[in-house]
């Protein structure tokens, strides 16, 4: 391929020029059939035969003296690319593509939701590895007013997801976030054009709100003197409720006794979660009092009844039964309370009232005005 001079005599003229012979360049072919061709992703490389030919004889190259190819991204879903280099009389390269599409076959996996936190489902493509989660955080081409906004403005911005399964949005405004207050306003609306909410001065400034619908709408008014910064957005978050698993919720145990209180020293109780076992509630269980034997604060003919039932059925000892704090349940106690009873100054178990040095939850009946006396 070199430079060289031809003679033309034309109708008695003569003349020469000088012509330079070049390759083809594989830009001025066409390919078929490559263009048209889709391809379901499997797993496996894709490479589609093409047959290049040049425009303006419609010949058709050959592979290895015209052309040589070479394939890349060929494998996943998106746009496989073939490139073909010109060889022997054609020079230059040119890049086709093709597409590469996925059936989607996905697996359910539940990330289960705790007592207190939601789960959600994450569906991943058997084939492909595509991943469908609960939310999705988008940062780009989103909805944002001129800085400054001009006057007399009446401008609707609309954000539509690109997922139909989407069932909320989330709109996070940006720190700069400010129109005039009291005389310009922000809108917010869904997609069926329900006001959710009207906005002045920075009032968005940093601010989420939330959208029903997979559609928001943010309408921008002015009047006709200053103007601010107008809005951005940091973000959106896509929700699609229907992956999510809301939180269970904690379920209340019955008390649950963890040191019994005596007659010297308070006990303490608790309410935990039957599922995760969180300590829910704590408090104090209030010191025995010696000689109220069903612990209702009240020592009165309930308590005789239940002493002279230990004292039939030899049962273990119980230190609020022994009224003489001689380490023995026995008749001398019964004799004790019924003194008692009669008269509230006669001593009960190892204090000399225990009714004034215990620490009960529950304020004890004001004795002696509600005494029984058997």
């Amino acid at each position: 391929y070199e430079s060289q001079t031809i003679r033309i005599t034309y109708n008695g003229f003569e003349t020469t020029a000088e012509v330079t012979v070049i390759k083809r360049p594989i830009y001025l072919c066409g390919f078929s059939p490559v263009d048209s061709q889709i391809y379901k992703a499997d797993g496996t490389a894709f490479e589609p035969e093409i047959q290049p030919y040049f425009f303006y004889t419609n010949e058709n190259l050959v592979l290895g003296e015209d052309y040589t190819v070479t394939y890349s991204d060929n494998i996943d879903v998106g746009t496989g690319k073939i490139k073909v280099t010109g060889i022997g009389n054609y020079s230059a390269t040119r890049t086709v593509s093709f597409k590469i599409y996925c059936e989607h076959d996905y697996v359910v996996t539940e990330i289960e939701p705790t007592c207190t936190e939601d789960g959600y489902i994450v569906k991943t493509c058997a084939i492909c590895g595509d991943e469908i989660h609960h939310e999705k955080t988008v940062t780009e081409n989103l909805p944002e007013s001129a800085h400054n906004y001009s006057n007399s403005m009446n401008t609707t911005y609309t954000y539509k997801s690109k997922d139909t399964n989407v069932t909320k949005l989330v709109l996070n405004f940006s720190s700069k976030t400010k129109v005039e207050s009291n005389y310009d306003y922000i809108y917010i609306y869904d997609g069926n054009n329900n006001q959710i909410g009207k906005y002045t001065g920075t009032a968005l400034a940093s601010k989420s709100i939330t959208v029903n619908g997979n559609v928001a709408k943010i309408k921008l008014t002015s009047d006709s003197s200053s103007t601010y910064y107008g809005f951005s957005l940091d973000s959106i978050i896509e929700i699609n409720s229907d992956l999510i698993l809301p939180a269970s919720g904690h379920k209340l145990s019955d008390w649950i006794v963890d040191i019994q209180p005596t007659i010297d020293n308070v006990g303490y109780k608790h309410i935990e979660c039957t599922k995760c076992h969180e300590i829910l509630f704590e408090t104090q269980i209030s010191n025995l009092i010696c000689g109220d034997g069903n612990g209702d604060g009240l020592i009165n003919a309930q308590d005789i009844i239940i002493l002279k039932q230990a004292l039939l059925t030899d049962s273990e000892y119980n230190e609020v039964l022994d009224c003489n704090g001689d380490g023995f349940v026995d008749i001398r106690d019964l004799v004790r309370m019924k003194k008692y009873l009669v008269d509230d100054t006669v001593p009960l178990g190892k204090q000399n009232n225990p009714l004034e040095n215990s620490q009960p939850v529950l304020e004890v009946a004001n004795l002696p005005e509600n005494k029984l006396v058997s």
